[in-house]
């Protein structure tokens, strides 16, 4: 028996043995493949062979390596555990960042880092992290418990308390945030304990600290200025108010002054 013919057999009775093993009959393979069950039967009794492109598919089918579809190991000049103990002796590619400890999740195209969220097209990806937690960066969405410190998303957030800062580049819904909030979205929150930056709504708790907001705002007191486009539902406030002309005011005591722009 020559090389060629050999391999082939090789092929057929492991095809075969996978099968068995897989539990599944001729006919579910041949349904899954888009095939007839005689043509799956012919390969397991040796009268043909499956087309080569049909390979990587029927590896797939049986989570093995098209090596394995042969009865060879797979990786046979070093071994599978051999080069994944290499690789993990490999430095990282270079990244823009130090080692320092945070949880990071990010989106590669090829090698390149992309730090806006997913390819235009592509479905939108979140990072879900449950667990406790220092600092989350995430390039994704980022939906999370509590926060022991700083939390950061280049999409959307959803979180518990946040003890640190709260930076996203869509909007954030989270409980109370201890440090000040840049969102480039609309905000939802508990309270707050620093300055609010939002390119959209802020609906929050209490602010201990000055608001910016291009939407409306709805809060408790605020410990200093806030300027925001659309209308203004709070308590006191302990600086300057300004907002867009023609919106509507509603807020206990003002200690500065209420300003109207264009």
């Amino acid at each position: 028996m020559d090389t060629i013919q050999e391999a082939g057999s090789v092929l057929c009775n492991r095809l075969a043995e996978l099968r068995r093993q897989s539990g599944m009959t001729q006919g579910q393979l041949a349904e899954k493949l888009g095939l007839s069950f005689q043509a799956v039967s012919k390969w397991e009794n040796g009268q043909s062979c499956p087309d080569i492109s049909l390979l990587p598919v029927l590896a797939d089918i049986y989570t093995v390596s098209i090596d394995e579809l042969f009865g060879r190991e797979p990786l046979t000049s070093k071994g599978r555990e051999a080069v994944e103990s290499e690789a993990a002796a490999q430095p990282p590619t270079q990244l823009p960042w130090p080692d320092d400890g945070h949880i990071r999740a990010v989106l590669f195209d090829g090698t390149h880092l992309i730090k806006g969220g997913p390819l235009e097209g592509m479905p939108r990806l979140a990072f879900h992290y449950d667990g406790p937690a220092k600092d989350v960066i995430s390039y994704l969405d980022l939906v999370c418990g509590d926060v022991a410190g700083n939390a950061s998303a280049g999409g959307s957030l959803n979180a518990g308390d946040i003890q640190g800062v709260a930076r996203t580049g869509g909007n954030a819904n989270t409980g109370d945030i201890r440090c000040g909030v840049n969102v480039g979205g609309s905000l939802d929150c508990g309270d707050i304990g620093g300055s609010v930056s939002a390119g959209g709504e802020v609906n929050s708790g209490d602010i201990y600290g000055g608001v910016t907001a291009k939407g409306n705002v709805n809060c408790g007191d605020v410990s200093d200025h806030i300027t925001c486009m659309g209308n203004l539902n709070c308590g006191d406030v302990r600086g300057d108010v300004t907002v867009s002309q023609g919106a509507v005011v509603n807020c206990g005591d003002i200690d500065g002054h209420l300003l109207r722009q264009p």
